[in-house]
């Protein structure tokens, strides 16, 4: 936006996700490191109009040829949380993380808080 902030990314099929936008701004899409077009907000935001997915076509900036992105590889995915919770030999026991009193299990798959039974 006019502030340089970052207000969104575009997913593999066209679709932007834009968030912290204001009514009325022009937004530039930037791909391959540049400012490639312009698209226009709406000038007010009513319910109905974001009920529904917006048309924003992107005018292209004067000086660059109309081209597609090119396409890069995606990250490989990295499993932080697995990566940074095991341990060596056997895996510990999990550990409640809440401050609630946890349910008692009963036979028959009810449960009942202890606070119920005090």
């Amino acid at each position: 936006n006019e502030r340089q902030q970052q207000l969104g990314l575009v997913a593999d099929d066209g679709n932007a996700w834009l968030a912290g936008v204001k009514a009325g701004e022009t937004l530039k899409v930037f791909w391959d490191g540049t400012a490639q077009c312009e698209a226009s907000l709406p000038p007010t935001f009513t319910p109905e109009l974001l009920a529904n997915a917006l048309l924003l076509p992107c005018k292209m900036l004067e000086g660059q040829p109309p081209t597609a992105p090119q396409k890069s590889s995606p990250l490989p995915a990295q499993p932080l949380i697995q990566e940074h919770t095991q341990t060596d030999g056997q895996p510990a026991a999990p550990v409640a993380t809440t401050t609630q009193t946890p349910p008692i299990p009963l036979a028959d798959n009810h449960a009942v808080n202890r606070k119920d039974m005090e």
